[in-house]
């Protein structure tokens, strides 16, 4: 239990408080409880900022183990892909809470979420050395969903200038990896010789 596996703890603990957050918010009436907005929106920025810090110590301290790399890639899909889902329902009232992204924006992330996190998950359970390094793709892509959450949440007009290069940039990272991992995991079991 090193110091990056528990940022990564922290941060699966914040993602149930940053959607109870939000799904409490939608029950408020429009206008009376502006403070759950804003909280949701601190949390969700504090636990993207662990995802990078978490990163940044593993590395840069040589800790990474196979539970991190269990752990980190579940939380940022759970904080990304069931946020997105919550901030993509139909509005309660007309523009309350928010004006969620087009349909084929949350299907697309919580898609491409779902295929790493089976991936992630099944190389773990069948012991396969299959390492997932982070690709600028990868990364450019997760700059652009925070963004586009934290958008949405701010109820700035325009969301579309995130959520299209988002989902492009999800979708092709999202192929770059599950690419690689069959690779890997293919050459893992090629026979020797």
């Amino acid at each position: 239990m090193n110091v990056a596996i528990r940022i990564t703890i922290f941060r699966l603990i914040l993602v149930p408080v940053f959607l109870a957050l939000l799904l409490v918010y939608r029950g408020t009436e429009p206008g009376s409880a502006e403070w759950l907005r804003y909280t949701a929106l601190v949390v969700f920025i504090v636990a993207s900022v662990s995802d990078v810090i978490d990163g940044y110590v593993a590395r840069s301290r040589g800790i990474t183990t196979r539970l991190g790399g269990l752990l980190d890639p579940l939380a940022d899909k759970l904080l990304f892909g069931l946020g997105i889902i919550v901030l993509s329902l139909p509005p309660v009232k007309e523009g309350f809470p928010f004006e969620p992204p087009a349909l084929w924006y949350p299907i697309a992330v919580v898609a491409t979420n779902l295929a790493l996190g089976i991936g992630t998950l099944s190389s773990y359970i069948l012991h396969k050395k299959v390492v997932i390094k982070a690709v600028p793709l990868g990364k450019a892509a997760a700059v652009l969903q925070t963004a586009t959450m934290c958008w949405i949440m701010l109820r700035i007009p325009g969301v579309e200038f995130f959520y299209y290069p988002a989902g492009v940039l999800t979708v092709a990272s999202g192929i770059v990896y599950v690419s690689g991992a069959i690779q890997q995991a293919g050459s893992a079991e090629a026979p020797e010789g």
